[in-house]
């Protein structure tokens, strides 16, 4: 497992927006951000000893800690982490296949922990373990 904490106000990353001249650019206040994620995740394979990203099915498990309570959609904020770990502790976030998302408020200290771990989860599912799952959780609500 991989685990760290990345310190800074969380941001959120949405869709290219469109210049004038009809090319898409991020503002710099994200790549900033994507860029001190890939950083503490440079640090943090470093100590563990990884050289090169990982492969397969993963887990990834995101808890951002916010200043304040503004509106902010968790998954535009995992969209800017994920992207900034795409090349350093994954080859491309294609392969996380379970994501966990948590959000809190803390006036004194922001940031995000990141936990990574291998997944050996088939991704693959016949028709009869599709409708399992689905009976099971109408089950479960009912």
């Amino acid at each position: 497992m991989i685990a760290f904490f990345v310190e800074g106000e969380p941001r959120a990353k949405q869709s290219f927006r469109v210049s004038g001249r009809g090319g898409g650019f991020q503002p710099a206040r994200i790549k900033a951000w994507q860029s001190d994620v890939g950083w503490a995740a440079q640090q943090a394979i470093r100590q563990i000893g990884m050289l090169d990203p990982l492969e397969g099915n993963l887990t990834v498990e995101l808890t951002f800690i916010l200043g304040d309570k503004r509106r902010i959609d968790l998954d535009n904020l995992s969209k800017a982490v994920q992207d900034g770990l795409n090349g350093i502790t994954w080859l491309d976030d294609q392969q996380n296949i379970r994501l966990v998302l948590d959000k809190y408020v803390c006036r004194q200290h922001q940031g995000v922990l990141v936990k990574i771990s291998e997944n050996c989860r088939a991704t693959e599912i016949s028709e009869d373990e599709m409708l399992a799952m689905i009976a099971s959780e109408e089950m479960e609500m009912a």
